[in-house]
């Protein structure tokens, strides 16, 4: 599973940049406008199938019964989501309605084979797991790469969704070693809808709080700006997969092994916090500064208008690896009910905030509603996380602020020191390697207390 999250970050990031020097923004925008519309509608049909299924003692064989209830939910659910984004795909212009509809015919065996993939996941077929994803993601990337080589643009995009989803639904199929069928038990059925109804709650608002952001962008302001919208996020997902995918498994076990031991609980969270703070606000810092010179030298002098928006968006950068550390808290130490209420509270911010802002300050003022919301949630987060840990807000927060500061100010004063490179590539590679450099001496300088604490968790001391 680690070798599948890499592989695929990896086949994302090169195609990914070869097809942003291939394609337009505009482009980018149009396909992002109708893959934000399909997913959010099509949450319903994602409501916590897999951990209903999870929860469960036993084989998928010893609990078929329960699985074919769900699946027949989930085929109702999955129904009823694929005739409402047909109806929708019916009143937009006529092109876009026809590209909208293949696109949601091509989901379709990927939404009606998700418990499939969740029987897989119970009894461990992680081998096919990775064959299920990786291959379908593999040959779509290449195919959308040879598609815009060839200038088919706007259908190279269209390509690689249509046959990832595709791929993924046949090869659930083929691969899984049950075969589901439509039954109900009212009972079973009774017990997944009290399973978890904060969990699939705060799911749905999660679902609706990633995609109402580019829906807006993509209705308001046109598919270009939604295009250069998505690109500030995708650049910010290359980085935040980096470590979180690597890191953050780890924690949501220790959670869920030591929610009754407060002390040692306590110890991990905010040793947890502290180092995926530091890491992120490093990460995001130094970006920021070079972010326009990445963008030219990596995606092209015609996305730098993605460069004002990463920039606005960097505290939603930062925090969004404490926002899910601590969801991962409260839901690995069952305080689902918590994770769904902050949910709620930062969806209902955001929403106050988009508008208005948007109205005033069009793009950017998205990028700073979705500040505001993250803000108030990870607030929140560390309000409830009180009740189960002791959360220690100095070493948290304190010293790499301080040393952010004055890493920051150190770069804006001398800045005018460093000798002009007209190279944007040499740029980039002598002035971040300075600076970096710079930032990681502070940090040793001022923190090696941390450090060594780092080190001894590592080495299991």
């Amino acid at each position: 599973m680690s070798l599948l999250r890499y592989l695929s970050l990896g086949i994302n990031i090169v195609g990914g940049i070869y097809l942003a020097r291939m394609i337009d923004p505009e482009i980018f925008g149009r396909v992002g406008f109708m893959i934000a519309l399909i997913s959010l509608i099509t949450m319903a049909s994602m409501w916590g199938f897999l951990p209903a299924v999870m929860k469960r003692s036993g084989s998928i064989r010893d609990n078929l019964e329960y699985v074919n209830t769900l699946f027949t939910i989930d085929f109702l659910i999955s129904s009823a989501t694929l005739v409402v984004l047909l109806i929708a795909a019916f009143l937009f212009p006529k092109k876009f309605g026809f590209i909208l509809v293949i696109m949601v015919l091509s989901k379709a065996p990927m939404l009606f084979t998700e418990l499939y993939r969740a029987t897989l996941v119970k009894e461990m077929h992680f081998q096919k797991i990775f064959v299920i994803h990786f291959f379908p993601m593999f040959l779509s990337m290449l195919l959308a790469c040879f598609m815009a080589y060839r200038g088919f643009s706007l259908w190279a995009l269209v390509a690689k969704y249509c046959v990832e989803s595709l791929c993924i639904g046949l090869l659930s199929l083929l691969l899984v070693p049950y075969r589901l069928k439509f039954s109900m038990n009212k009972e079973m059925a009774k017990d997944f809808f009290h399973f978890g109804k904060y969990v699939i709650f705060s799911s749905f608002l999660e679902g609706s709080y990633t995609n109402v952001d580019r829906i807006s962008v993509g209705s308001f302001m046109g598919s270009a700006a939604l295009g250069f919208y998505e690109r500030a996020h995708s650049v910010a997902s290359y980085a935040f997969t980096l470590f979180w995918d690597a890191v953050g498994p780890v924690f949501k076990s220790l959670f869920g092994n030591l929610k009754d031991d407060r002390p040692r609980l306590s110890k991990v969270y905010n040793l947890g916090s502290a180092f995926f703070f530091r890491i992120y606000l490093l990460i995001f810092l130094w970006l920021g500064v070079f972010i326009p010179e990445i963008i030219i030298i990596v995606f092209g002098g015609k996305w730098l208008p993605t460069a004002p928006i990463f920039r606005i968006l960097i505290p939603f950068f930062i925090l969004t690896n404490l926002r899910q550390f601590n969801r991962s808290l409260q839901l690995h130490t069952g305080n689902s009910k918590v994770m769904a209420i902050v949910q709620v509270i930062e969806v209902v911010s955001f929403l106050v905030c988009l508008f208005p802002l948007m109205f005033f300050l069009k793009m950017k003022g998205v990028a700073l509603a979705l500040d505001i919301s993250v803000i108030l949630s990870v607030i929140f987060f560390l309000i409830y996380a009180f009740k189960i840990v002791d959360v220690d807000l100095k070493k948290i927060f304190f010293m790499p602020c301080v040393i952010a500061t004055i890493w920051a100010l150190s770069v804006y004063y001398l800045k005018q020191f460093i000798l002009p490179i007209d190279s944007v590539v040499g740029y980039v590679i002598i002035n971040g390697t300075v600076t970096l450099g710079f930032y990681i001496v502070l940090s040793v300088i001022l923190e090696w207390k941390f450090i060594k604490e780092v080190i001894l968790l590592v080495r299991g001391k």
